[in-house]
């Protein structure tokens, strides 16, 4: 495997017949020259949705010529080789790779090549995205074998940005190729969100589409910090990302009924274990698991969902004294009171929130008590 980038230098592979036959699709050239007449800051206040069409144009452009690219040997033999070539060719036609000044526009690539498969990864300006490639056995018009996108984010909902990175995942007994797409994306201002897409090829299944084996969605905060709690940091990150080995980490933060503004308060990282054909989830930490009840309590009270509202608490009577106070407190996370009480026993005041009492049973915080402002 050799992750190979435009950004330097690469062998200029021969490209004569293999873009000759692409006149049909819109031209590169004419599309970034285009585009060029944007601002290329989505967020500036003067950007136009036009712009938007022409960057989703050019990245399926790309991935056309790409594919035709690929289609002129039905081996897996050079492939990476073909892919790059083509890159490098469009690369060359706007100028040198990778530079952004005043109003031009990025166009950078990446090609990861993980046999059987060949996966690229683009840039349009501030937008990401990737494509998986595979040989496969197409049946229409009839029976015959090519190079298919088995993967992609290419035609996923439109946002201001986006940033993709593409890792190798380690392939279970029965040596199916594995990948990770991190998708980071977002607005103009604000927190952010994250996606983590888990792929699995396995050419014998007869489907033209790598199997989807692990799908999480999440989000970052503005000003995300790891760390211990602190008075000043009281919600750090916790994990960091790793995808080499056996078992791999995916930190994230989510969403409560405690946030009281646009930054997520609750982060966790979950561990996997890819040993298997499929991944298994292995264990869920928190950078502050007292507070995990809080939040669920307030978000069940609200829905008045007593079963899922009594797994937060420590018996069935608590839970239903909860659902009888109505809808708890108003959201507080900016910086919650923790008092000690007992080993195992804490009380915690949220600011216009309330104030909890909570019991450690085994590996979980559960709620014994609660009582208004």
């Amino acid at each position: 495997m050799r992750l190979c980038s435009l950004l330097v230098l690469l062998p200029i592979l021969s490209c004569a017949g293999l873009l000759t036959a692409q006149d049909k699709t819109p031209a590169f050239g004419d599309l970034y020259s285009k585009l060029r007449t944007y601002p290329s800051d989505p967020c500036d206040g003067s950007w136009d949705a036009e712009s938007g069409k022409l960057e989703e144009q050019l990245l399926l452009a790309t991935d056309e010529r790409i594919r035709s690219a690929l289609n002129t040997d039905l081996t897996y033999d050079g492939a990476p080789q073909r892919a790059r070539a083509v890159l490098t060719e469009l690369a060359s036609r706007i100028g040198r790779p990778g530079v952004s000044t005043g109003k031009a526009a990025l166009f950078e690539s990446d090609v990861l090549a993980l046999e059987p498969m060949v996966v690229v990864k683009l840039r349009v300006r501030t937008h990401d995205a990737f494509v998986a490639y595979a040989l496969t056995e197409e049946t229409w018009p009839k029976k015959h074998t090519e190079w298919h996108a088995v993967a992609s984010s290419l035609y996923d909902d439109p946002v201001p940005w986006t940033q993709i990175e593409v890792r190798p995942l380690k392939a279970g007994p029965a040596a199916h190729t594995r990948f990770l797409a991190v998708i980071h994306f977002g607005g103009c201002a604000g927190s952010s969100g994250i996606r983590y897409r888990g792929y699995q090829w396995d050419p014998e299944t007869g489907v033209d589409m790598a199997d989807s084996i692990l799908e999480l969605d999440g989000a970052v905060g503005m000003d995300p910090q790891p760390g211990s709690v602190t008075k000043k940091n009281p919600f750090p990150t916790i994990g960091t990302l790793g995808t080499s080995g056996s078992r791999i980490t995916l930190p994230y933060c989510i969403w409560s009924g405690m946030d009281w503004w646009d930054n997520p308060s609750l982060c966790l990282v979950d561990t996997f274990d890819m040993g298997g054909d499929m991944p298994r989830f292995v264990s869920r930490r928190y950078n502050r698991p007292e507070l995990v009840p809080i939040a669920k309590a307030i978000e069940y009270t609200k829905k008045h969902e007593l079963p899922e509202l009594r797994a937060f608490c420590a018996s069935n009577e608590v839970a239903e004294r909860l659902l009888a106070q109505g809808r708890l407190g108003g959201p507080g996370a900016s910086d919650p009171e923790v008092t000690v009480l007992a080993p195992g026993r804490k009380r915690v005041h949220m600011e216009e929130g309330g104030t909890f009492l909570l019991v450690l049973r085994g590996q979980r915080w559960l709620i014994t008590g609660y009582s208004a402002d």
